[in-house]
């Protein structure tokens, strides 16, 4: 001790930084943090960058001296001045928060981006992001594969993570699911979960791979096991579905709830769905409606539905109509297309609200444009009937088409009642005998019975009372009368 005592008062910033670190952990001398504190401020005033990013740490923990933000700033600012790439990193986190100085988005990707340049891995990560989601800098997916794969080059599992990831979207990248296994792969290796959680995805859907679902479910476990509440979500996924493995909606449950508690909102989703139909789990809908909303307030769109659906018909919950619709508004703004949708039929209807068909089309046409083809329906069906709009059926046609695309049983029932009547088009038993039939396969019970009519009546098709007769009967059972 006494080495280092003269080292520092001699000016040595060393000896006063490892006097400082006596000081601090206690060895060889009574731990003292004012003691440590004092000393790491003579190695940075001489320095020594790595011991002004060490008083930061402390200044922004309060240990040593007062807890202070606006210090703990100065001290990463003077330590990356000093071309410490901690110092630098952590002086890009308080700029990203506004921390102890003005916000700057923009700041914080220089701070990163020297951090990077001084080889700090998770530095060039940050940077990578900035360019992904075009914050503090302009927008490029090349230049952010760029810096993920310095981030991957320097062992940060994240970049690698990253990396992998836009080789598996082609984004900034060739696409490659060669190269994306490879680095998710790496960030597996690293432990990282995302990486693991990924990987294992890829394998279990077969995603430019031969699907190999066994495989896939080893890497979802990995990703589980180091607490990727995504991977365990995932995992649960392939219990319910018996993918890959014996079907449990039992050992489902508990990897949804182990997502949960981790605040995963798709955890705790899947976990109240299960919990509202009593699979694997005593039928509840009150805990379920518990579980939505923790799900909802983790910004999960569909844990915002399913509350709305619950205040909506009274389960579990009084039926409100107020809360239905604030539900399906978050759901709405979170991108769940089946908020906008019924947040559209509640306008149509005047449930709640006031009776407003202009309303309902744009829900409808939020929903549209998320891809849910029942709201492309439902627009259709307003263009069809003339409420609210100009009546067109060339714009209903239009947009039933585009539901039918998208596989909604109602949009390929109204495709073809369109072309059965010959509205807006020429009629065409054949062409609604088509559609009537991809809206039957799709569990639509009045495509089904209409479909057995045409049969009954041999229009469009070969006359057959026994065809007829099951269609009427799988009409039956889901529930047409």
């Amino acid at each position: 001790m006494e080495l280092f005592n003269q080292a520092c008062i001699g000016k040595d910033a060393a000896g006063c930084s490892n006097l400082a670190e006596a000081y601090q952990k206690g060895e060889g001398v009574t731990k003292n943090d004012v003691d440590a504190v004092r000393y790491f401020q003579q190695a940075c005033d001489l320095g020594r960058a790595r011991s002004c990013n060490t008083l930061g740490v402390l200044a922004e923990q309060g240990v040593g001296s007062e807890k202070s933000y606006e210090k703990a700033a100065k001290f990463f600012q003077k330590a990356c001045d000093l071309n410490d790439g901690v110092g630098c990193r952590n002086l890009g986190l308080y700029y990203v928060k506004g921390q102890g100085l003005e916000k700057s988005v923009e700041k914080a990707i220089q701070s990163f981006e020297k951090a990077c340049d001084l080889k700090y891995g998770e530095a060039c990560y940050q940077v990578g992001l900035g360019y992904q989601n075009g914050e503090g800098v302009t927008k490029s997916a090349e230049k952010a594969v760029q810096f993920f794969q310095k981030a991957c080059n320097l062992k940060d599992s994240s970049g690698c993570f990253a990396l992998g990831n836009a080789f598996l979207d082609g984004k900034g990248v060739e696409k490659s699911t060669e190269q994306a296994i490879k680095y998710l792969g790496i960030a597996c290796e690293e432990k990282n979960g995302f990486g693991c959680t990924l990987l294992g995805m890829v394998y279990v859907s077969g995603q430019g791979v031969p699907k190999d679902a066994k495989k896939g479910i080893s890497f979802l476990k990995t990703a589980c096991d180091l607490n990727n509440t995504f991977g365990c979500y995932q995992l649960g996924l392939c219990y319910q579905a018996g993918k890959g493995i014996e079907q449990s909606d039992e050992k489902a449950i508990t990897l949804y709830r182990k997502s949960c508690d981790g605040n995963n909102g798709d955890g705790c989703t899947a976990l109240g769905l299960l919990t509202e139909e009593g699979r694997g789990t005593n039928k509840s809908y009150g805990k379920a409606a518990e579980l939505y909303k923790k799900a909802c307030e983790l910004k999960n769109g569909f844990g915002c539905l399913s509350l709305g659906n619950l205040y909506q018909n009274g389960l579990g919950v009084v039926r409100s109509y107020d809360s239905a619709k604030s539900y399906f508004e978050k759901a709405c703004d979170f991108k769940t297309a089946g908020g906008c949708n019924n947040l559209g039929v509640m306008f149509e209807n005047g449930q709640g609200v006031p009776k407003s068909y202009s309303d309902a089309k744009d829900y409808f046409e939020k929903a549209c444009a998320l891809k849910l083809g029942l709201g492309c329906s439902n627009i259709g069906r307003l263009y069809q009937e003339g409420h609210g709009v100009r009546q067109s059926y060339e714009k209903a046609l239009d947009y039933y088409e585009q539901a039918c695309n998208m596989s909604s049983g109602p949009g390929c029932f109204r495709l073809g009642y369109m072309y059965y009547g010959g509205k807006g088009v020429k009629r065409s038993y054949q062409q609604a005998h088509e559609y009537w039939e991809k809206s039957c396969g799709l569990k639509e019970g009045v495509a089904c019975y209409d479909l057995g009519t045409l049969y009954e009546k041999g229009q469009g098709v070969k006359k057959s009372i026994a065809t007829a007769k099951e269609l009427y009967g799988e009409a039956c059972e889901l529930g047409h009368e």
